[in-house]
């Protein structure tokens, strides 16, 4: 097993150095220099943390100032391109997840999936809780 998560470290070094997730760090850094967009960030973060307290009427007017700043990060250039690469970066990790979960022969996980490929996500709707399918 050791081995096993000797490779996944480094797979995970190679990862970080593709062009993709070094763009997407510099990007970070750009926006950690933000003025403005830190701003709006702790802003919204702020805001988000007091909404519990609140009464139903004043909830309404908080959500329409969170749905204002959340325009005003969406039109941010660097959150545009962050959102951007993070799906990008996602992509790439769910690509890899795919090749690792269909290289292990079916017959392995009996218990955790119908069989049928999908491995608990139940996309395929043909797992069934009876039938003591987890």
């Amino acid at each position: 097993m050791t081995m096993i998560f000797d490779k996944v470290r480094e797979l995970s070094a190679l990862f970080l150095e593709t062009p993709e997730v070094k763009e997407y760090l510099k990007t970070v850094e750009q926006l950690q220099k933000d003025n403005q967009a830190q701003k709006l960030l702790h802003q919204y973060e702020k805001i988000q943390k007091e909404i519990n307290h609140l009464s139903i009427k004043e909830k309404q007017e908080v959500i329409t100032q969170l749905n204002e700043i959340e325009l005003e990060i969406k039109n941010n250039v660097i959150f545009q391109k962050i959102l951007k690469q993070e799906k990008q970066i996602n992509k790439m990790i769910e690509q890899i997840t795919g090749i690792l979960e269909f290289s292990i022969p079916k017959p392995l996980f009996p218990a955790s999936s119908c069989n049928s490929g999908c491995f608990k996500k139940r996309q395929c709707g043909k797992c069934n809780e009876k039938e003591g399918y987890l």
